[in-house]
């Protein structure tokens, strides 16, 4: 193999944003791959199936990091494309223990509303934010007093409902947790 895969750094893919101690890899496959495999300054940290063109490397620890990027055919090893990546920022706790439950009975909202069904969400707080933001369905739904550990849902969708709460400190926010909820 005398091509090997390209590796940029970048910050986005899609809409969905890459979090401030995250590294997001792409790279291009010159020849098809049984794996590849992804070493952070040498140590390896993930072997994929060859498919595949990015490796999202999540809450890496704060430091300066050289990413190389090797493809593998048989016993063959390509030479590896490599990356520096400064991270300076210690990753952002994210909530925990995450729960959602639909309540399809009548009840009261905070206007005195009977309302048909609600989802109600509870989690517990990794550290201490300035806001929570909640994403219903790959979309912003609420931001929420950084303390915050409980929120209802006045209207969620029909359907699955997927959330995604996450705790923010400046411009910066942690890994989601996650929940799913479906509504009759």
């Amino acid at each position: 193999l005398n091509l090997p895969p390209r590796a940029d750094l970048v910050n986005a893919i899609g809409n969905q944003l890459v979090g401030p101690s995250d590294v997001l890899l792409v790279w291009q496959r010159p020849v098809e791959y049984d794996f590849v495999v992804i070493a952070r300054n040498g140590d390896v940290i993930a072997r994929i199936d060859g498919s595949q063109l990015y490796y999202a490397d999540f809450d890496a620890p704060a430091g300066n990091y050289v990413y190389s990027v090797f493809g593998i055919v048989d016993d063959l090893i390509s030479p590896p494309a490599t990356c520096e990546v400064n991270l300076p920022f210690p990753p952002i706790e994210p909530p925990t223990n995450l729960q959602c439950r639909f309540i399809g009975s009548r009840v009261l909202d905070a206007e005195a509303n009977f309302v048909d069904g609600v989802v109600s969400m509870r989690w517990v707080n990794g550290q201490a934010y300035d806001n929570i933001v909640i994403w219903r369905n790959g979309e912003g739904l609420v931001r929420l007093n950084g303390n915050a550990e409980s929120y209802v849902d006045q209207n969620p969708e029909l359907g699955v409902n997927k959330y995604q709460v996450f705790g923010v400190i400046g411009v910066r926010r942690s890994r989601a947790a996650e929940c799913a909820v479906k509504v009759p």
